[in-house]
C-alpha cells in the first residue's frame, strides 16, 4: 500500500488478497490507526508468489528493506546491557554495551542488570583470557605491551605471544558459556585437561581444572527449570488497549539464560497474525531453537511459518501450544514478564493494574479508584451498627471511614439497616461520591441498596460480594461473576469486605459492653458516680476489678465488705452473660 507520494506505508500478505484488501474498506469500526492508514492509501500493488513460504520470505525482506510506517518495528523495549564480541578485530574484543546493531559484532544477552554482564566479562578475562583492551592490534608492526599485560590480565595479544587459532578456541569456549552450553563446555575442557595430563603438562592441566571449577560454580548458581538439553524459547504476551508486549525467555540446557521484551503499538494485525510476524522477524536475527513454546495455536493459515523458519535457518524446530504442565507454566512466566514490563512503562503498580481489570470485568466507565464497602454488625437486632470503609487506589483511606449506630430500624432486618446507612451516608456528604460501592452480602443485600440509591436518584456503580464462593453480584445481571481466588482484582474486593466487617464489629463490641459495665456498677446501692470513677481509674475495667479482693475494694472506695462482695458476684454474672452473647 502506497501513499500519494508513492512511499510504501504498509506491506502484508494473504492467501485471499481480495478479501484481505476489502476488509480495510468495508469495515466501519476500525481502530484509529487503521482509519488513518486507510485515509492515506493512494494506490495498491501486489506480487503473486508460488506458495505461502515464498510469500513469507518476500514479505520479511520487503519490510526489512522499506520499514513501512504501519508495519511493526521489532525493537527491544528497553536498552538493556549486552555482551559484545567485535569480530571486526584481529583478536575480537569483549565488552559490555547497550547498543546491539553494529555490523560484524556478535551480541549476547540482554542482561537485566549491568553487574551481571560485567561479571561475565570478568569471568571471560580471568579464565578464558579474552581480550578487553582497546589497543588496535597489527600483526605486521611491533607494538609495546599494554597495561593489562603488565598486570597479568592479558597473555600479550598485541605483542604476538598468542596465536589467532588459540584465541579462537578460547573465544569459542567463552561463547559456549554465554549461550548456556555448560555440559558441552565442561566435556570439551575435561578432554583437554586429560590430554595435558598425558603429555605431563601439569601446569596447563591445573589451569583447565580451575576453569572447570569456575564453570561448575556458575552453573550451580542458575536455577534449572527443565530437565532437558534442548534449546527452548518461550513466548508470552500482555495486551492492553492498543499495546502488545511480547516476552521471549531463552532456556538452554534447562536454564534461563536471557530474556527479550518487544513492544508493538497500534498494530493493524490480529494478535495471532501479529505473533507470526514477530516470529519471522525475531528469528531472522536470532538462532532458531529446537522447540518454541507459544501462547498461540498456530492456525492453518499460518502453518507456513514453520517451513519458512526451517528453510531460513536450515534447522528443524517445533512450535508447541501447551494447555497444561511445565510448558503452560513457562508461558505464564513469560506473560508475567511482559505484564511487568507494561507496568514499568506505564508506571503502574499491581493494584493499578487490578483496578484497570476491575473496570473491564464490571463494565465501568472508569477505573474504580475510590471504592466504599458497607457492612452491618448486630445480634438479634440489638447493638446494631453499620460501617462504611473507603479504599483509594486499592489501599485503606482511614480518614474516610464512617460508623453509623442504627437509629430507625427495630429488630433483625439487615436490608433495612443497609438502607438506613446508605441514606444517612449520601444525605450527609453529597459531594464526595465513590467510583464504586460494594456491599457485604448477596443478591438480597444488593437489591435493598439499589432501591435506596434509586429513590435518592444517585447513580453510582453497585456490587455485592458473597462469602464462601466469593461471588460478585451486579444489578440486572442474572449470573454472578466468578473470579479465580488468586486474582488480584478479587483480592482488593475481599480486603475491602473484610475491613468493613472488622470496622463494624469494633463499634458493635464497644457499645455492647458499655451498657453491661455501667449497669453492673450502678446496680449496687451505695456506689455512686465518684466511687465508680475511682474504681475504673484504679483498675481500668470490670475485668480487672473482678481479679482483686473484696477487702481491697472496701478499703479503696469506703464501702462495706458485704457490698464489695456483692459487686464481685455481679461482675461474675455479667461475664457469663457476655460469653453467651
Amino acid at each position: 500500500m502506497k501513499d500519494e507520494t508513492g512511499e510504501i506505508i504498509y506491506i502484508g500478505k494473504a492467501k485471499n488478497l481480495k478479501k484481505r484488501v476489502r476488509s480495510y474498506f468495508d469495515k466501519k469500526d476500525h481502530d484509529p490507526k487503521t482509519k488513518i492508514l486507510v485515509s492515506k492509501i493512494h494506490s495498491i500493488s501486489y506480487i503473486t508468489t508460488k506458495n505461502e513460504t515464498e510469500a513469507f520470505v518476500l514479505e520479511n525482506n520487503m519490510i526489512k528493506n522499506h520499514q513501512p510506517r504501519y508495519n511493526i518495528q521489532l525493537k527491544d523495549n528497553k536498552t538493556y546491557p549486552f555482551i559484545a564480541i567485535d569480530m571486526n578485530e584481529t583478536f575480537p574484543r569483549i565488552y559490555r554495551t547497550r547498543e546491539n546493531h553494529r555490523k560484524g559484532v556478535k551480541y549476547y544477552g540482554p542482561y537485566t542488570k549491568a553487574a551481571v554482564a560485567d561479571f561475565l566479562v570478568k569471568i571471560g578475562q580471568k579464565y578464558f583470557k579474552t581480550r578487553v583492551c582497546k589497543v588496535k592490534i597489527s600483526l605486521n608492526e611491533k607494538q609495546k605491551p599494554c597495561l593489562y599485560y603488565h598486570i597479568g590480565k592479558c597473555p600479550g595479544y598485541c605483542i604476538g605471544k598468542v596465536s589467532e587459532e588459540d584465541y579462537s578456541t578460547s573465544l569459542k569456549r567463552f561463547t559456549q558459556l554465554l549461550n548456556g552450553r555448560f555440559f558441552s563446555l565442561i566435556q570439551d575442557l575435561k578432554q583437554e585437561m586429560e590430554e595435558y595430563s598425558k603429555n605431563l603438562d601439569f601446569e596447563k592441566a591445573a589451569e583447565i581444572r580451575d576453569l572447570i571449577g569456575a564453570v561448575n560454580q556458575l552453573k550451580e548458581k542458575q536455577k534449572v527449570y527443565l530437565n532437558t538439553e534442548k534449546d527452548i524459547d518461550v513466548f508470552g504476551y500482555y495486551e492492553d488497549k492498543n499495546k502488545v508486549y511480547f516476552s521471549v525467555l531463552l532456556f538452554r540446557e534447562g536454564r534461563l539464560i536471557s530474556r527479550r521484551i518487544f513492544k508493538t503499538e497500534d498494530s493493524l494485525l490480529e494478535i495471532n497474525d501479529l505473533f507470526v510476524e514477530i516470529l519471522s522477524r525475531y528469528y531472522e536475527e536470532n538462532p532458531l531453537p529446537e522447540k518454541i513454546y507459544s501462547s498461540f495455536q498456530i492456525e492453518e493459515d499460518n502453518q507456513e511459518i514453520i517451513d519458512f523458519l526451517e528453510m531460513f535457518k536450515n534447522n528443524k524446530t517445533q512450535i508447541v501450544y501447551p494447555v497444561s504442565g511445565i510448558g503452560l507454566s513457562l508461558i505464564r512466566m513469560a506473560s508475567r514478564s511482559a505484564k511487568e514490563e507494561f507496568m514499568i512503562d506505564e508506571k503502574l503498580t499491581l493494584k493499578d493494574l487490578s483496578l484497570i481489570r476491575l473496570k473491564e470485568i464490571l463494565g465501568l466507565s472508569k477505573e474504580p479508584r475510590r471504592i466504599e464497602g458497607y457492612d452491618i454488625a448486630t445480634i438479634e437486632g440489638k447493638w446494631s451498627v453499620g460501617s462504611c470503609v473507603s479504599f483509594f487506589n486499592g489501599k485503606p483511606d482511614k480518614n474516610r471511614y464512617r460508623n453509623f449506630k442504627i437509629k430507625w430500624v427495630e429488630g433483625q432486618n439487615d436490608y433495612a439497616m443497609l438502607r438506613e446507612v446508605l441514606l444517612r451516608r449520601f444525605s450527609k456528604e453529597k459531594d464526595s461520591f465513590p467510583d464504586l460501592i460494594m456491599i457485604d452480602g448477596g443478591k438480597g443485600q444488593l437489591n435493598a441498596c439499589l432501591s435506596i440509591l434509586d429513590e435518592m436518584e444517585i447513580e453510582i456503580p453497585l456490587i455485592s460480594l458473597a462469602k464462601k464462593e466469593e461471588l460478585i453480584f451486579q444489578p440486572y445481571r442474572k449470573d454472578p461473576i466468578r473470579l479465580d481466588i488468586t486474582d488480584p482484582s478479587l483480592k482488593i474486593l475481599m480486603d475491602l469486605r473484610d475491613e468493613a466487617h472488622r470496622f463494624a464489629n469494633r463499634l458493635h463490641h464497644k457499645i455492647r459492653k458499655k451498657p453491661l459495665t455501667t449497669t453492673v456498677l450502678e446496680s449496687i446501692s451505695g456506689i455512686g458516680p465518684k466511687k465508680r470513677q475511682k474504681l475504673l481509674k484504679k483498675y481500668g475495667s470490670p475485668e480487672n476489678i473482678k481479679k482483686t479482693s473484696a477487702e481491697e475494694i472496701k478499703n479503696l472506695i469506703g464501702i462495706s465488705l458485704e457490698k464489695a462482695e456483692e459487686l464481685l458476684k455481679n461482675l461474675e454474672k455479667i461475664e457469663k452473660k457476655t460469653a453467651l452473647l
